[in-house]
């Protein structure tokens, strides 16, 4: 819940307020958000909150911090929507559906629209999503986050075909990494 100010943007407080009724809880209340992105400086959230014999929605504008553009949701798409704090499957296993990646200077990152925060700062040359993980690429090697880390150290890395992924290191070394980030060198 926010407080608008004259112009009707949100005044976020420095500590987040609850809802009146916790969502999703075992009285059956639930919270139904849905991200879009209108344009490279704007996402409309819509909040709906159904608790018993009731239906209440509350709309949010968000902006991109400082000069970032507003690239995508951690579904490859515009928009997203889910139910708060219900999402299951391998899809929100690692990554936030409030998660958004940005674009600033050529530089990708991720922010968090829940927390108002970067998960990963804009350093990146290029973020591509893969369902349950990101990859990244930064000066020519690459990561998964959150499987791997955040620091890109491989040549060459392949998706995850099942639980591994085949990997080049700058070296020349090769072998299979899995979804914990360990690593298994060929002889």
């Amino acid at each position: 819940m926010y407080f608008i100010d004259k112009s009707g943007r949100a005044i976020i407080p420095k500590k987040r307020i609850q809802a009146p009724l916790r969502p999703n809880d075992e009285l059956g209340n639930s919270t139904y958000v849905s991200y879009t992105i209108i344009n490279d400086h704007h996402i409309k959230e819509i909040s709906k909150y159904d608790k018993v014999d009731t239906t209440y929605s509350l709309n949010f504008d968000k902006i991109p911090p400082q000069k970032a553009i507003f690239e995508k949701f951690v579904n490859n798409k515009k928009e997203i929507s889910f139910e708060r704090e219900w999402y299951t499957g391998d899809i929100w296993d690692k990554l936030d559906p409030d998660f958004v990646i940005l674009k600033e200077d050529k530089k990708y990152g991720v922010w968090s629209l829940l927390e108002e925060k970067y998960i990963l700062s804009l350093e990146f040359d290029k973020i591509q999503n893969f369902t349950s993980y990101l990859s990244l690429e930064k000066n020519g090697l690459s990561t998964f986050y959150p499987n791997i880390g955040t620091e890109p150290k491989y040549q060459k890395l392949e998706p995850y075909i099942e639980y591994f992924a085949r990997f080049e290191t700058p070296n020349g070394k090769k072998g299979w990494v899995d979804r914990k980030g360990k690593e298994y060198f060929e002889q």
